[in-house]
């Protein structure tokens, strides 16, 4: 799966308008849930990076996401990138 580019036409703005996100599937994926329940209440309990844009939407920065998870992860595969 493609992550969601979201680039503004204005190059001056934001940053965070130039990041790549990835969709709640995709992350969901990524951890191995089945259940959104499961995978919300996860990510609530964990501090996962995320990006409410309304009630329905949630969308996860890759380059933050990726972070979060290096700074979670050890041994050998520690800072595998997305």
């Amino acid at each position: 799966m493609d992550p969601i580019s979201i680039t503004h036409r204005n190059k001056t703005k934001s940053s965070l308008l130039a990041e790549n996100y990835l969709n709640s599937a995709e992350v969901m994926e990524l951890f191995g849930y089945t259940s959104t329940a499961a995978f919300y209440a996860f990510c609530r309990n964990h501090n996962v990076p995320l990006c409410q844009l309304n009630q329905r939407k949630i969308i996860f920065p890759e380059s933050r996401l990726s972070a979060w998870i290096a700074k979670r992860s050890s041994g050998q595969n520690a800072g595998v990138q997305l």
